[in-house]
């Protein structure tokens, strides 16, 4: 029976009915939220932990806009960017990321699996913008972890604005 589990006693001669046993391994789903300075949508040195972030659980494909209301659980990303979803059945999820304090405004969602998700360990996986995204169809298996659920974000490089008041197509500064 080992440290936990069931005793089922019984005595010769006579039948035990509807017992009925299920030896059930849970999974989980883990990955990081982060900035990547390059925008090549890697986690390679360039990674700055996104701490704070929502993230919710939903336990089938919620779909590209999903309502955080009906989400299973929920979690916050830590000082590393980390979060995890432990305890988790066999089946199919999906992950929904919030930026509940704009930290992300001005920037853009990283490029989804941006190498074909041949390198899934240092990838961003999720779909949508910058403020909201999700990722989709992540498969837990009885027993198993499911890391690198990651999602990144770049920093927006937009020219500096000038004032150009006064000046025509051919003028110079």
């Amino acid at each position: 029976v080992g440290t936990v589990g069931y005793q089922v006693i019984g005595s010769s001669g006579s039948d035990q009915t509807n017992l009925n046993f299920v030896n059930t391994e849970y999974g989980s789903i883990e990955g990081t939220k982060f900035e990547d300075a390059d925008g090549d949508g890697t986690t390679t040195d360039d990674q700055t932990a996104k701490e704070g972030w929502n993230i919710y659980l939903f336990s089938s494909d919620p779909g590209a806009n999903p309502d955080v209301t009906q989400a299973d659980e929920s979690t916050t990303t830590d000082s590393d960017g980390n979060y995890a979803f432990t305890g988790l059945a066999a089946g199919s999820y999906g992950v929904k990321f919030t930026d509940p304090g704009g930290v992300t405004a001005g920037k853009f969602l990283t490029t989804q699996d941006v190498d074909g998700n041949v390198s899934d360990d240092i990838d961003s996986d999720a779909a949508g913008d910058n403020v909201m995204s999700t990722i989709q169809g992540i498969e837990v298996f009885a027993g198993q972890d499911t890391p690198d659920n990651d999602a990144g974000v770049f920093p927006n490089d937009d020219p500096t604005v000038t004032n150009d008041m006064g000046k025509g197509c051919a003028d110079e500064d």
